[in-house]
């Protein structure tokens, strides 16, 4: 027995009638009969008497008629609260954002968020991407924003924007002075990085680490944010890269493309695949996209973002 006969059963037994039921259904009649006819072969006996008019159940048919009844109401009240879960922004959740994203995304998009929808508790925390995908796994979090593909079969990556890579210079560095900047210009220049376990650490060693080369050491640093390398840069001890919206609205900010490198991250929000929240997901989508520059919204149109 499935679902579907379950169906046709109960249809039948309200319309008393093969055509009506079928059309009640969306079927045919030959389809409703046959799977009808399936069904009594399936369980042994008969569940409605042909012979009479209107049909009507069997003395067992009775019997097995009110209990696809119980199960289809069931299966009804469980799609109703389905469709007002999937819809339903009120509720607490809890957030995990890579600490790369977070400072600069975060106070806009939650200043937006209460004023709009003050129904939803977000409860949020930094953390690496390692530690997201595990929450994310193990029900710790509800929802995430990371840099993507993940590749991980059990989570699903909506995609929100792309954010171009720019190298941060020393405001005195003589490369300030060329509109972009050739790996081979960072040669005799330290790259600075960000600690171990931060996946902006690899895309910069990735990006940059052709160019880099060792130099003699006078310090170890292990930053932990974007911020610190910032000012060590301004300090005049090395380079390092940056995300765009780190500096989108720091006036005359020393930064440069790298040329003929295509520095960007996808920047997606991460669910669960058993999250049901759609209405909730979309919007906050939806508000994400609202806060970053159009020229970060499709995946190529980043090379038209401007520097200063």
């Amino acid at each position: 027995m499935n679902l579907q006969q379950i169906h046709y059963l109960v249809a039948l037994d309200e319309h008393r009638h093969f055509a009506k039921a079928a059309e009640a259904c969306c079927v045919t009649q030959p389809t409703l009969t046959m799977q009808l006819k399936k069904l009594e072969e399936e369980i042994g006996f008969q569940i409605f008497d042909r012979s009479k008019r209107p049909i009507e159940p069997t003395e067992h048919g009775r019997i097995v008629v009110e209990k696809a009844k119980r199960i289809w109401n069931e299966l009804s009240q469980l799609r109703a609260w389905v469709s007002e879960e999937r819809n339903r922004l009120e509720g607490y959740y809890r957030v995990g954002v890579i600490p790369t994203l977070a400072p600069y995304l975060l106070p806009r998009f939650l200043k937006e968020w209460s004023s709009r929808y003050p129904e939803a508790f977000f409860e949020i925390q930094e953390m690496t991407t390692g530690r997201i995908i595990e929450g994310l796994r193990s029900g710790e979090l509800d929802w995430a924003l990371a840099v993507t593909p993940l590749n991980e079969a059990d989570l699903r990556e909506v995609p929100v924007f792309y954010e171009p890579f720019l190298l941060y210079l020393p405001a005195n560095s003589l490369l300030l002075a060329k509109k972009e900047i050739t790996l081979d210009d960072l040669a005799e220049q330290r790259l600075l990085l960000l600690q171990e376990g931060h996946c902006f650490r690899e895309q910069a060693l990735r990006l940059c680490g052709q160019a880099h080369r060792e130099r003699p050491a006078v310090f170890e640093l292990s930053a932990g944010s974007i911020e610190t390398l910032k000012n060590m840069v301004k300090e005049g001890l090395g380079y390092t890269l940056v995300p765009y919206l780190s500096v989108l609205h720091e006036a005359g900010a020393p930064v440069r493309p790298i040329q003929g490198v295509d520095a960007v991250r996808e920047v997606s929000l991460i669910v669960h695949r058993s999250f049901i929240k759609e209405q909730l997901l979309a919007s906050i989508h939806a508000l994400l996209r609202s806060l970053v520059p159009d020229s970060l919204k499709e995946a190529k149109a980043y090379r038209k973002v401007e520097w200063r």
